[in-house]
């Protein structure tokens, strides 16, 4: 006849403590901040997604949009027709890549895309942050590097051009 032995069940126990403790940790880790690093790369996943698509010319030309910006330079420079650029920018809290540009008659032309994945998942970051309980979520908070440095990088950037006479500041 075999006895149950009572130091193999207290092991088991053991064990179970033990995972539970990781388990605990890797969640107090991911409440931490590793949501963040989360999102950061799901955002980054959708900018290269993004990319390969703009670069086939897999996107739909209904949803871009111009950007026409007059520009007198002191050299003649005429493209020939749109150049694929790389680029983004946000705008009034939206995420928009750049598609193409050209530079005809003093009038650099931008085409942009609204960059959708990115908006949905700046949403849902800010809407998971606030449920979680942490500070609200400043626009752009997914740009993680620039959140870390941002005590130094200048916030002012300033264009001129006193040939033309405009200036603009950003």
């Amino acid at each position: 006849m075999v006895k149950p032995n009572a130091f193999a069940f207290f092991s088991g126990i053991s064990e179970l403590k033990k995972a539970l403790s990781i388990l605990m940790l890797a969640l107090f880790t991911f409440n931490l901040g590793g949501y963040y690093v989360f999102f950061w790369v799901l955002k980054t996943q959708a900018n290269q997604e993004l990319s390969v698509k703009l670069d086939e010319g897999h996107y739909d030309e209904s949803q871009t949009f111009e950007i026409q910006i007059p520009l007198t330079l002191p050299y003649p420079n005429q493209s020939n027709g749109f150049e694929r650029q790389y680029g983004q920018f946000t705008y009034q809290g939206e995420q928009y890549q750049v598609v193409k540009q050209k530079y005809e008659n003093d009038v650099l032309t931008i085409v942009c895309l609204k960059d959708a994945k990115v908006n949905h998942l700046e949403r849902v970051s800010n809407a998971f942050s606030e449920t979680s309980g942490a500070q609200p979520v400043q626009e752009g908070s997914l740009n993680l590097p620039l959140k870390i440095f941002q005590d130094y990088i200048s916030d002012i950037t300033t264009f001129s051009n006193t040939i033309t006479g405009w200036s603009q500041s950003i």
